[in-house]
C-alpha cells in the first residue's frame, strides 16, 4: 500500500474546502508525519518527506477537492515517490 493513501481520512475531511487553506495544509503534514513516525523516520526525514510531497501535490492540484479526485494518480506519482 502507498504510504501516503493513508493520507485520504484527513483529505476527505478537508475536501469541503476550496484550495489549500493553512488548515488543509497543517492537516496533511500532521497525518504525513504520524504516518512516517510509524514507519520509524527520523524528524528531519519526516519534514523533508511531508514538505515534499504536501508542494508537489499542492502545485499539481491546487486545491484539496481536487486532490481528492485524483488520489489514485497520486498514489502513483513517481515525484511524489521520490520524495526523500
Amino acid at each position: 500500500m502507498k504510504p501516503y493513501l493513508l493520507i485520504i481520512p484527513v483529505l476527505i475531511f478537508l475536501s469541503s474546502c476550496r484550495g489549500w487553506s493553512d488548515d488543509s495544509k497543517k492537516e496533511f503534514l500532521n497525518s504525513c508525519t504520524e504516518q512516517l513516525k510509524s514507519e520509524g523516520k527520523s524528524e528531519t526525514e519526516i519534514k523533508s518527506i511531508c514538505d515534499c510531497r504536501l508542494e508537489k501535490i499542492m502545485k499539481k492540484y491546487p486545491d484539496v477537492e481536487e486532490a481528492m479526485e485524483h488520489m489514485d494518480a497520486i498514489a502513483a506519482d513517481t515525484a511524489i515517490a521520490l520524495c526523500k
